[in-house]
């Protein structure tokens, strides 16, 4: 095995490329849950916006 001499340069990003800021993410939903007088209640909720998607709702 013979090793051979390796050359390497550096590049800058291509002027395509999206910074990571740029690129859209999909929101966070999920369900927020609370209990008044014993029943559960439940919403869905956009943890990336801080807003209530619905009304709370009676957990079936």
């Amino acid at each position: 095995m013979i090793a051979a001499p390796l050359s390497v340069a550096a590049m800058s990003p291509a002027p395509y490329a999206l910074e990571l800021s740029d690129v859209e993410r999909k929101p966070d939903i999920d369900w927020q849950y609370k209990v008044i007088d014993g029943v559960l209640y439940r919403r869905l909720y956009n943890y990336s916006t801080k807003t209530p998607l619905t009304d709370w709702e009676i957990v079936p």
